[in-house]
């Protein structure tokens, strides 16, 4: 019978590589499809970014004087572009920092240094 951290560790194990599995297909849909198609990591990240502009706009008082909201809105897009590949990063990181984790713990580690002449 398995202990209940051994199952733990397979679940987290497991999420790990869905996570990575899921951020790959998302960034490999994003350059490849040729045609419109909604994605809901690029989806998050837009909304995400369009309210901290919708909050920018707030505070510097922009919302009555068109231009200047038009001008900070201006950088919304590009900028979300720029972020994308960031948050996929970080998403495939934290999948292999899962994948990784479970399998080393400082109990393994204070066995490998005992057993190790040098130490």
């Amino acid at each position: 019978m398995l202990r209940p951290m051994v199952i733990l560790r397979i679940v987290v194990a497991l999420a790990g590589v869905a996570i990575v599995v899921w951020t790959g297909q998302q960034a490999i849909r994003t350059f490849v499809v040729a045609r419109a198609v909604r994605l809901v990591l690029n989806r998050a990240v837009f909304i995400s970014m369009r309210r901290i502009f919708h909050l920018v706009v707030r505070l510097k008082g922009a919302t009555a004087d068109r231009k200047r909201r038009d001008a900070i809105m201006a950088h919304w897009a590009p900028l979300s572009l720029v972020a994308l590949p960031g948050v996929w990063v970080v998403l495939a990181m934290i999948g292999y920092a899962a994948t990784s984790g479970p399998w080393t713990s400082t109990a393994s580690a204070r066995q490998s240094r005992s057993a190790d002449p040098r130490c």
